[in-house]
């Protein structure tokens, strides 16, 4: 990639979103691994209940080595005649629950030291949710997740929730949460030649991006990781503040190599993995036999220090991985980079050249 030396630089300036604190809760916006230094360190140690959305299942993962509780929330009744504004603990198409969101905050903050995850499935709930968190604040002292689906993903014909709204409903309320902003996916048959695209990548940080310091994790389904693991290791390298939460249904049928990739070059400490007992032994299993995962990654010589982010104009961003530089826009209209001052060609020369990967993709939104 050449970048002329005459060109004028133009900044992109992503102002970061100010969070305000609360007077009640601590360590919601916590680094899990932080909060439970029985991890150390390793995000793959963090233990996980998924679909905890009954009585029974709260009792038991109140009582085993479940660090992490993963909850389902929608409004009691949804989409019939008897919909109510009530917060329940249910994933559809189920439309109701034995399970308060009430009682499931206040059991779980209450009786435990163990975090939570809120998914969202409808924005209808989300008020009415973060209401109950604001109200119970004071006695929230652990990891806080505010989980939705907010960008059409691999295999899904469905809508995602509004990100916009989700987002500043959520922090309108309550600010001191992790984010979970993940990709719609199918819930029929899996195609796995499938794959998260770099489309979907710029989709969700027209969203996130500028939420810095907030913190926020991507959920990532795992079947899609043997083809997609070097976006997300991309994704970690804008910065310190995301995290990749690997998640799984029972059946899907997983490629074990794809989260060794994800993990031989990702960062560990930024990766959890919200598994099944099985696939999660699995996993644990071909890292301990010491099973390589495909070295795919390319070297270069690629430095982000090195260069600063360039407009021409319009909605397009250049985003500066340390992994490599991302441009997305109209073609019409790219974006590009531009080396800093110390960086630039000798004098007398014209050019300066980029070793290294430069991933376009063009968007016209």
């Amino acid at each position: 990639m050449r970048v002329l030396r005459q060109l004028t630089v133009i900044l992109v300036l992503l102002v970061p979103l100010l969070i305000q604190k609360s007077e009640g809760a601590s360590h919601t916006m916590d680094n899990v691994l932080d909060f439970f230094p029985e991890s150390e360190g390793d995000g793959l140690n963090i233990i996980w209940a998924h679909g905890v959305n009954s009585h029974e299942d709260l009792n038991q993962s109140l009582h085993d080595d479940t660090m992490m509780l993963e909850t389902d929330i929608i409004l009691r009744g949804i989409g019939t005649e008897n919909q109510t504004d009530i917060p329940v603990n249910a994933h559809p198409p189920d439309t109701d629950s034995d399970l308060l969101t009430l009682d499931f905050i206040n059991k779980t903050t209450l009786t435990s030291g163990k975090g939570m995850k809120l998914d969202f499935k409808y924005l209808e709930a989300v008020g009415p949710t973060m209401e109950i968190v604001l109200d119970l604040d004071s006695q929230i002292n652990c990891p806080l997740w505010i989980n939705a689906d907010i960008v059409k993903g691999p295999n899904s014909p469905k809508d995602p929730i509004s990100p916009v709204e989700f987002i500043d409903t959520a922090n309108s309320y309550f600010n001191e949460t992790v984010l979970s902003l993940g990709f719609t996916t199918d819930w029929g048959v899996l195609k796995e030649e499938d794959m998260y695209t770099w489309t979907m990548i710029f989709d969700i940080l027209q969203y996130t991006y500028n939420l810095d310091p907030q913190p926020v994790t991507y959920p990532i389904r795992a079947i899609w990781c043997v083809r997609s693991w070097s976006k997300f290791t991309w994704l970690l390298g804008l910065r310190e503040s995301f995290s990749i939460t690997v998640w799984t249904a029972s059946t899907d049928p997983v490629d074990i190599q794809g989260l060794m990739s994800l993990r031989e070059h990702g960062d560990i400490k930024r990766i959890f993995y919200d598994l099944p007992t099985r696939m999660r032994d699995n996993f644990l299993q071909a890292i301990e036999t010491g099973v390589p995962a495909p070295d795919e990654k390319q070297t270069s010589l690629w430095n982000r220090e090195s260069w600063t982010s360039v407009s021409a104009g319009g909605k397009n961003l250049v985003f500066l991985s340390t992994e490599s530089a991302g441009i997305s826009g109209p073609s019409f209209r790219a974006g590009y980079i531009q080396s800093i001052e110390q960086h630039k060609p000798k004098r007398g020369a014209l050019t300066v050249t980029v070793q290294g990967i430069v991933q376009f993709v063009d968007r016209v939104r």
